[in-house]
């Protein structure tokens, strides 16, 4: 278990969640300042995507086709226009919301409070990370945006989506996380169409295999961790 979320392991691992999250590609453990083990799921979505869920992963981690296919992003999070998916000159791998909002909508603006803890700069920052092998996670000072990844078959795989927030914030009156589902699930459901559009092109009979851009880095890196986990005996 990490911050609230089980891992399970059919095999024998060879090192322990926490042990396994230090050698991460998205270096997931410096979210811990969110303690997300308190926080609580306020809205649930469940998205059936015709795509294999390796290319789901391989377009979370870039953000080439960010410009074009995310508007609504790239306006709230200008780091995106420019197809990176971390903010030049951070090692905290965030970018920074428009005009130093805390909320993940569609203007970076809130009536949500930050959660305790965060400096000013996680507060106003937009976070991400593919955690090996099946969960992406989001953040900003006021969410944490879980998503679980259950392959159903070559070509289908099923989308579990929890909004998570502080216990005490849910409890409040006029509490209400419709501004942060529907932004998150535009930029979503954008994503999944072109995942859908890159398998049929991978069923294609002419397609032989892709290429890495200069930015596709972490796909690189998601891929060989795959092809080392597969080949282990």
């Amino acid at each position: 278990m990490w911050e609230g979320f089980v891992f399970v392991h059919l095999g024998e691992p060879e090192h322990s969640v926490r042990e396994s999250f230090e050698h991460q590609n998205d270096k997931p453990l410096q979210y811990e300042a969110w303690r997300m083990d308190e926080l609580r799921t306020a809205h649930r979505t469940v998205s059936e995507v015709q795509a294999n869920w390796k290319v789901l992963v391989e377009n979370y981690n870039e953000c080439l086709h960010c410009p074009t296919v995310h508007p609504e992003l790239v306006a709230v999070a200008p780091t995106f226009r420019k197809g990176l998916v971390f903010e030049d000159g951070r090692d905290d791998w965030g970018v920074s919301i428009e005009g130093g909002g805390a909320g993940y909508t569609a203007t970076g603006a809130t009536t949500i409070p930050v959660m305790p803890g965060l400096t000013e700069q996680q507060a106003t920052s937009m976070y991400g990370a593919s955690i090996f092998p099946n969960m992406f996670l989001d953040l900003t000072g006021t969410v944490a945006i879980a998503t679980r990844i259950l392959p159903r078959g070559p070509e289908h795989t099923t989308m579990v989506t929890d909004y998570l927030f502080r216990p005490e914030v849910i409890a409040a009156p006029g509490f209400d996380p419709g501004d942060v589902v529907e932004f998150s699930e535009l930029v979503a459901h954008q994503d999944y169409t072109i995942c859908e559009r890159a398998q049929q092109g991978v069923r294609s009979r002419a397609f032989t295999h892709g290429v890495y851009a200069e930015k596709d880095e972490l796909p690189y890196l998601f891929n060989e961790r795959y092809r080392a986990a597969i080949e282990r005996p």
